[in-house]
């Protein structure tokens, strides 16, 4: 059994209703990934948000004002773990911020009825039998399936579970790039022991879609507001820019540098921060160990 960490279950209560304005303003800042392995599945969905091309030189790649991004990715789990973790390395940021990621596909299923749309509980992979439990923040009012990713189309249908070919390369490698809380799977079926595969097309693939059209944009609603709400609260004080843009760091003094600035924040050094001045340091080893003093007078004496 896999799972990822939960670190979101308490922001909510810990977002104030006053910010609303500020995560309006930096949701451009905070995309959601959309990703999907067909074109049969891109098409309505670049309708229904209206995604436009974007230039990219690996995959198709669509997207919108709102911070949507859709990537067609191909068949398969391997396909699908390439191609989102280029996805997430080309989108790499200087301040760490996550990004949402929500699989939206179609799959086989033992029960349920053509044009069911069903979020993931469960993600396993027949091939290796490890699974991801992702947590279940967005079910609300959704059904929820088991998913088995396969590496040839389910014919049979020995479980009662959706099946379908790309969502656990998907589920592990996006995690790789952001929370579990905020990588999703959400599959439409397309075929039951009672109707086959071969009865799926462009025109009835698009009837599902917009069936559930009004479920998969609360999906991504939701999912961007998470997406905001944790990058606001994990977010680096500006104080780790300011310093960077002064003084050069090495990878391991940036991270030395975002704990220390944190730690003193945490203990109630703001005052101390914003008057220090990078200008007044010869190179970053000096203001670490600086801000190493700092922190250590403070702990030692909290009322000073």
């Amino acid at each position: 059994m896999v799972s990822g960490p939960n670190i979101i279950s308490n922001l909510s209560s810990s977002i104030h209703e006053t910010r609303v304005g500020v995560l309006q303003r930096i949701m451009k800042e905070s995309p959601v990934n959309l990703v999907v392995a067909h074109s049969i599945e891109a098409k309505p969905l670049i309708q229904l948000f209206e995604l436009e091309k974007l230039e990219c030189d690996a995959y198709p790649l669509y997207g919108n004002d709102s911070g949507l991004v859709l990537i067609v990715v191909g068949m398969g789990s391997e396909r699908t773990a390439s191609a989102v973790s280029y996805l997430g390395d080309k989108q790499k940021n200087s301040r760490d911020k996550v990004r949402g990621w929500l699989n939206i596909g179609i799959a086989g299923h033992q029960q349920e009825a053509l044009g069911r749309g069903l979020l993931a509980h469960k993600i396993s992979s027949r091939t290796s039998g490890k699974s991801f439990y992702p947590p279940m923040l967005l079910k609300e009012d959704l059904p929820t399936s088991a998913v088995i990713t396969v590496e040839q189309p389910e014919l049979n249908y020995p479980e009662n579970a959706a099946y379908e070919m790309e969502a656990f390369g998907f589920y592990s490698a996006a995690c790789n790039h952001s929370t579990s809380e905020l990588v999703q799977v959400y599959k439409v079926v397309s075929d039951n022991p009672s109707n086959s595969v071969e009865g799926i097309n462009q025109t009835i693939v698009s009837q599902w879609f917009l069936h559930n059209s009004n479920d998969m944009k609360h999906l991504l609603e939701r999912l961007a507001e998470l997406v905001v709400e944790t990058n606001l609260y994990f977010r680096l004080p500006q104080e780790v820019d300011e310093f960077s843009s002064r003084l050069h760091f090495s990878s391991t003094q940036k991270n030395q540098l975002c704990r220390l600035v944190q730690r003193l924040h945490a203990l109630g050094s703001e005052d101390f921060l914003l008057a220090l001045s990078p200008h007044s340091f010869h190179d970053a080893r000096q203001l670490i160990r600086a801000l190493e003093d700092q922190a250590d007078r403070v702990s030692e004496n909290p009322e000073k």
